[in-house]
């Protein structure tokens, strides 16, 4: 889909990068990941919320797929929800995106982070349930 995983400059982990050109207005993609509710995050990586059953199932299924768990990957959407992309399983490349918005001091950066929140029904519960969609858009032309 014309981006690569490699290593970033000055050991700074792995980036996203393009291997063709991309017009203004280009979508480049969908962050994507588990939703957590803002007392997961608060339990989870904040520990300003003490540790229920759930929170330490979850820890040990990330610990034994050897998924980090330093809450690096957070996107907050709105509604006390956040996608959370550090899980490889259930993520998206764009995690490795330079997401910075364009006044905070870098050059780097030339897309922009939308949102969305649809409604829809999960049939299985019977209830409408929120899903959030995150796409990175290219705010002028990226040359690769």
């Amino acid at each position: 889909d014309g981006i690569e995983i490699l290593p970033a400059p000055n050991g700074k982990g792995l980036g996203a990068f393009l291997a063709a050109d991309v017009a203004p207005g280009s979508i480049l993609g969908e962050y994507t990941g588990e939703i957590l509710t803002r007392n997961e995050v608060e339990a989870r990586y904040w520990k300003v919320r003490k540790e229920c059953k759930k929170d330490r199932k979850w820890r040990n299924s990330r610990t034994r797929r050897n998924q980090g768990i330093s809450g690096d990957y957070l996107f907050e959407v709105g509604d006390d929800s956040f996608i959370d992309g550090e899980d490889a399983d259930c993520s998206s490349w764009c995690r490795f995106a330079n997401h910075a918005r364009p006044n905070d001091g870098t050059d780097a950066c030339n897309v922009e982070v939308i949102w969305r929140a649809d409604a829809s029904v999960d049939e299985a519960l019977k209830k409408t349930v929120d899903t959030h969609h995150l796409y990175f858009v290219a705010l002028s032309a990226i040359k690769a």
